[in-house]
């Protein structure tokens, strides 16, 4: 299942044991906590993490405690590191606010000598179905909401209910074997799939 990563939405990227309760800031209330364990492969020569928005705006950090690393996103973004949803939004889309910002955290790994290494994601994969997950930072309560489709049996549908704050964004991508069709639906429903921490290194 080829990845897409929500990249025609915000035009940025996002994300063993994961755990996450669907649209629900930490126990602490001051930001969302994202857990990631210290045991992913490939992430042997990761000593810190980071969530990143944009090229190289660092939000939060991270080093390994009792085996995972613990990385609470900031409660509040300011509006001038967000971008606008209405200007990167795709055919056949209606949104409820027209000024709605939003950005993608990005988490990487960085090694003992503070450079990254490798981007963290979580994801369910099989070879017709793909499931990938976006920390998303909205500056308003928005919905987005329709369907786009191509002539080569590719179509993209949003169901998109962001609270102000940070969200889960799911990309769900399914490949139909018979009909060499791609469906791939953005929602902040949260699927059964078994979601799982994986490393990409550079």
């Amino acid at each position: 299942m080829k990845k897409v990563l929500i990249a025609t939405l915000a035009t940025v990227l996002a994300l063993a044991s994961f755990t996450a309760c669907d649209n629900k800031k930490g126990d602490d209330d001051k930001g969302m906590k994202v857990d990631i364990p210290g045991n992913v492969e490939d992430a042997d020569d990761v000593v810190k993490v980071v969530a990143v928005l944009g090229d190289d705006d660092v939000i939060a950090t991270a080093t390994l405690s009792k085996g995972k690393f613990v990385l609470t996103l900031p409660e509040t973004v300011a509006d001038s590191k967000l971008r606008s949803i209405e200007n990167n939004l795709p055919d056949g889309m209606t949104l409820s606010v027209a000024d709605a910002k939003i950005s993608i955290a990005n988490i990487f790994g960085v090694d003992a000598d503070d450079e990254e290494i490798g981007m963290y994601y979580a994801e369910f994969e099989t070879d017709t179905r793909g499931v990938y997950l976006a920390y998303m930072y909205s500056n308003k309560v928005v919905k987005v909401t329709g369907t786009d489709e191509d002539t080569d049996g590719y179509k993209e549908i949003y169901d998109i209910d962001l609270k102000k704050g940070w969200n889960y964004v799911y990309e769900i991508g399914v490949d139909d074997e018979d009909t060499g069709e791609t469906t791939v639906t953005y929602t902040t429903t949260k699927p059964a799939d078994a979601i799982a921490w994986m490393f990409d290194p550079n």
